[in-house]
């Protein structure tokens, strides 16, 4: 069966008291992400995966709202120059070779 992408949605779920949060996915980059770190980490766990989607178990604390960072037009003008100098240091060190 088919499902649409508006369908196929990530939904993490957690209260106040469990100290886990369920992760349930089918976000192909998300799963893959959560599947390594179960590898190396116990603190994860595997629920259910039924091909198309993974639910997951992880810690509560894990879970986090990350918004991008207000850069300022002067900030950003040093940052562009900085990542110019760096691009400039790898093209005379490949050149190089």
């Amino acid at each position: 069966m088919s499902i649409s992408f508006k369908e196929q949605e990530t939904i993490i779920n957690f209260n106040r008291f469990d100290e886990m949060a369920s992760v349930y996915t089918f976000e192909p980059r998300l799963k893959t992400r959560i599947k390594k770190l179960s590898q190396v980490r116990d603190e994860i766990v595997l629920e259910k995966d039924c091909g198309q989607w993974v639910e997951y178990l992880i810690p509560k604390e894990w879970i986090k709202i990350n918004p991008p960072r207000i850069l300022s037009e002067e900030e950003r003008k040093q940052y562009e120059e900085r990542g110019r100098k760096l691009w400039e240091i790898q093209k005379s060190k490949n050149t190089q070779k």
